[in-house]
């Protein structure tokens, strides 16, 4: 169900949790059941939000998706200024110009409407990269396969469908791993990113923990 993929309930976490146990400290805290990143009811959401985090500050990924919703999301039934996330179909069926004049995604917009295009075709089967017996080097491959889509957003699309192999460099990444670990020198992203190796196949859930810790002083 979409709650499930949400909430991400039928992941199998134990192999992390072991790992946290053996390092010990407030890492012990996630085998409580921490550990699971929201995401969105449906991998075209994920996508389409994900591109629009590329080269922008969070205010601007806000408003582009707030964007979106508001001009092609379906109104709630019973409150019509809530609108449901656009289905692929929504955004294929007006042209390109429409698109990008009324959607505002900047140099996005032509990326995500051929998203939308490529869905509803048939050339893009969004679904089979939920298939778990895909090799991950593989599955990387199809999403930088896909315009829009770099080092950067293919990572963070790895993490939320599952697979949590490699980090997103970012500049939040890159600032806080020099603030914890370079005594606030930011080193070459290769050894920012190696501050991670012992997590193996866990990299991404380590390094969102480890920059959790540093804004929830309850764990």
């Amino acid at each position: 169900t979409a709650v499930t993929r949400m909430l991400r309930l039928d992941e199998e976490l134990s192999a992390f949790y072991f790992i946290c146990r053996e390092k010990g400290g407030s890492w012990v805290k996630l085998t409580e059941g921490l550990g699971r990143l929201l995401r969105s009811p449906n991998v075209f959401e994920d996508l389409v939000k994900t591109i629009c985090t590329t080269n922008i500050q969070w205010g601007g990924t806000t408003r582009m998706v707030s964007n979106f919703v508001d001009v092609l999301g379906d109104p709630y039934p019973g409150d019509p200024n809530h609108r449901s996330f656009p289905t692929p179909e929504s955004a294929a069926q007006i042209s390109l110009e429409d698109f990008t004049e009324s959607i505002r995604l900047g140099y996005r917009g032509p990326y995500v409407h051929q998203v939308a295009q490529h869905v509803v075709t048939g050339l893009l089967d969004l679904d089979s990269w939920q298939n778990p017996t895909t090799p991950t080097v593989e599955l990387k491959k199809a999403l930088l396969s896909v315009k829009g889509v770099g080092n950067y957003a293919a990572a963070t699309m790895l993490m939320l469908l599952g697979r949590y192999d490699e980090i997103a460099v970012d500049t939040v990444f890159r600032d806080f791993v020099a603030e914890k670990y370079f005594n606030g020198k930011r080193p070459p992203d290769t050894e920012a990113k190696a501050v991670y190796d012992e997590w193996g196949k866990w990299k991404y859930l380590a390094y969102w923990f480890d920059i959790w810790q540093k804004y929830d002083e309850t764990l």
